[in-house]
């Protein structure tokens, strides 16, 4: 097929920024994609992800640079998983901000 063959699209909203933004990707893609799906939906067994899927997270921060909720719940449960995988995992990560913050 190709290097990447199949997209899956999450993100982490409290406002519904990133959401839209996942959306509109999503839809994008089509066929070849699944998504958009909150990140704490993201499946945490990686024998469930192909060698040539693509995860993409698009996450915001909101109030004073905090993570949304569906995202920090996610960070703890990679944090729980065993370091050793089986295969590599390919995924990016787009992060929205405000150029607010004094940090």
């Amino acid at each position: 097929c190709c290097f990447i063959c199949f997209f899956l699209v999450y993100y982490g909203s409290e406002t519904g920024k990133s959401f839209r933004f996942a959306t509109r990707l999503a839809s994008d893609f089509g066929d070849v994609g699944l998504g958009p799906a909150p990140l704490d939906e993201l499946p945490l067994r990686v024998d469930d992800l192909k060698a040539d899927d693509l995860i993409i997270i698009i996450t915001s921060t909101y109030g004073k640079g905090h993570a949304p909720t569906n995202a920090t719940n996610f960070a703890k449960k990679m944090q729980a998983l065993p370091v050793i995988l089986s295969h590599p995992v390919n995924f990016l990560v787009f992060a929205l901000g405000n150029s607010a913050y004094l940090n």
